[in-house]
């Protein structure tokens, strides 16, 4: 052992008489090795020239002798390194290790040998089991036929064209083809050895794990004229009770007061050749269900997407831009907006916006006969706390319709905002909407059922009466009309003349006359009547429609009434 260590020692240590680096690469041919021993060849120094230098020592020292390790068997039974025993001098690996490296890289390759044939015999194993049998994680539709032979997966195909059947369902439609209505076949044998040719045995390796869907290729036969009269049949009776689909339009939005764009809607309602069309696919790819997409719905015609849209949107806005509340006796009667025009708006199948002129006029119209209080029916409740209703007479308000046709056409077409009076030609001191007196607190009440006459001012407050004697109801034609009326005129004194069928009945003179219903009914005095109020106009002694008055009221009165005061007539 200390012999080993001293050999490791020594081969380490770098005397002064050893190698130099280069001497690795000195040339060494000129050497004989005898017995362990390296001495320089005789001849080498005796055929030298005679004028050669003497030989630096350094040089010399290089071609010293050295004692070399000798190999013997035993080194090539052990690995790298070395163990010296006895006086045994042997090979020293001077550091490249070539001769261990090369032992290892034949075991090596020796192993590697074996792997890959063993690689080989599996893989060729594994072609040969595959060439009959589908590749794992294989699939026919739901169905694993995973490692099955091509027999099995033809007996599943044969049994399969018995028991085929396809549900289809959606948007609450529900139909089952089966084989017997629709005649389906697999061509099975055909189909298995058409998908067994498409796998490569060879390639299992890389196909082991992957996933693979034969169901692709497997393709159906049916009797296509039954299939499509057993879907028409279904979808027509389905769409019976479904929600049709709606195009995109261009509506009113109340809200904003203003034309949008209203998507397409997608309804329930199922296109038959649609429809159609997906259950064959379906029957070709022998699938067992099908669940119906929008694409089988029937489709809008008219999308949001189409261009034309904004373009007529943002005209049929700027023609609802007027804004404008009419009036009548400064109280508003309506109030002109979108919601109203946009009516009258017109977008045909091109897009192209236009306003319907006769629709504003025909509005205008209906606004104005609205408006119109003249002879209306009229219901009021006197300050007494008593209600009447009133009809006829020539007070009320009367609108000018032509006028006022022209005035809205001109407030739409030009966008108009505001407040504008309606044009009338007859008009009235309030306006309390249709049906409702259209009078104010200053007015003259003529109850014929009373026989009594009232002045009420503005306050309300009555500030003349008199009981009075109206019409005769005995005789026709001679009752006082009902109704609403201003005076027509004032004559002090004043000649009456009467007529019927174009003959004079009387001819009197009165003091006071104050007409109201044209110039032949009227209040004025009477002098030749005895008694005023109650039932005399019953009893024979009615005038021929008069409002009889006595002389000092009949005064009373003409000096306070003007041609403004209504004045309101009724039973």
């Amino acid at each position: 052992m200390t012999d080993e260590v001293n050999a490791d020692e020594e081969l380490n240590k770098e005397p002064e008489d050893a190698f130099e680096e280069d001497a690795s690469s000195s040339d060494l041919s000129g050497l004989d090795v005898v017995d362990g021993q390296v001495e320089e060849l005789s001849d080498k120094e005796e055929d030298a020239p005679a004028d050669q230098p003497e030989p630096d020592p350094e040089v010399h020292a290089k071609h010293a002798k050295i004692n070399l390790p000798i190999i013997t068997d035993d080194d090539i039974a052990r690995d790298e390194g070395f163990v010296l025993t006895g006086d045994e001098t042997r090979a020293f690996d001077m550091g490249d290790g070539t001769k261990g490296h090369s032992k290892a890289g034949k075991i090596l390759l020796i192993v590697f040998g074996a792997i890959v044939g063993l690689l080989l015999v599996v893989y060729l194993a594994g072609a040969f089991y595959f060439s009959n049998r589908f590749f794992p994680n294989t699939y026919l539709g739901n169905t694993d036929i995973s490692f099955q032979t091509t027999d099995e997966i033809e007996s599943i195909l044969k049994t399969a064209d018995a028991d085929y059947s396809l549900d289809l369902d959606g948007y609450g439609f529900q139909l089952t083809i089966t084989t017997q209505q629709a005649g389906f076949d697999f061509h099975e044998g055909q189909f298995v050895e058409q998908i067994k040719a498409a796998q490569n045995p060879f390639t299992w390796p890389v196909e082991f794990f992957s996933q693979h869907d034969m169901g692709e290729a497997l393709k159906g036969t049916y009797n296509s004229e039954a299939v499509e009269k057993l879907i028409a049949e279904a979808v027509e009776k389905h769409n019976q009770k479904a929600t049709p689909t709606t195009n995109a339009a261009i509506t009113y939005d109340s809200n904003t007061k203003q034309f949008v764009v209203t998507p397409e809607e997608y309804g329930t309602q199922l296109d038959a050749e649609s429809v159609i069309a997906f259950a064959e696919d379906a029957i070709e790819e022998i699938k067992t269900t099908a669940e119906l997409t929008q694409d089988q719905l029937i489709q809008p015609t008219v999308t949001s997407e189409d261009s034309r849209f904004a373009k007529a949107v943002e005209s049929a806005n700027a023609m609802c831009r007027a804004d404008v509340s009419f009036t009548l006796a400064e109280t508003e009667v309506v109030h002109l907006t979108a919601d109203i025009s946009h009516n009258w708006i017109t977008i045909n199948e091109d897009y192209e916006v236009s306003i319907d002129e006769d629709a504003i006029g025909a509005w205008a119209e209906e606004v104005a006969s609205s408006c119109d209080t003249v002879g209306s029916t009229r219901t009021f409740t006197r300050s007494d706390g008593k209600e009447y209703e009133v009809t006829g007479g020539d007070y009320g308000w009367k609108v000018n319709h032509d006028q006022f046709v022209w005035m809205v056409k001109t407030d739409v077409n030009e966008g108009n905002v505001g407040s504008e009076e309606i044009p009338t030609t007859s008009q009235a001191t309030a306006f309390n909407g249709v049906g409702k007196a259209d009078w104010g607190k200053r007015y003259i009440d003529v109850d014929l059922t009373e026989q009594h006459v009232w002045f009420y001012d503005s306050d309300g407050e009555y500030i003349w009466e008199s009981d009075c004697v109206s019409g005769s109801t005995l005789v026709a034609g001679r009752a006082t009309p009902p109704g609403v009326y201003t005076l027509t005129t004032k004559e002090s004194p004043s000649k009456l003349i009467g007529y019927e069928n174009g003959e004079k009945i009387y001819e009197t003179t009165v003091t006071y006359w104050m007409p109201f219903e044209g110039n032949s009914v009227g209040f004025h005095d009477a002098t030749w009547q005895s008694a005023f109020g109650g039932e005399r106009y019953k009893e024979g002694y009615g005038s021929h429609g008069c409002i009889n008055l006595p002389y000092d009221a009949a005064k009373e009165l003409y000096d306070i009434i003007d041609f403004e005061i209504p004045i309101v007539v009724h039973y």
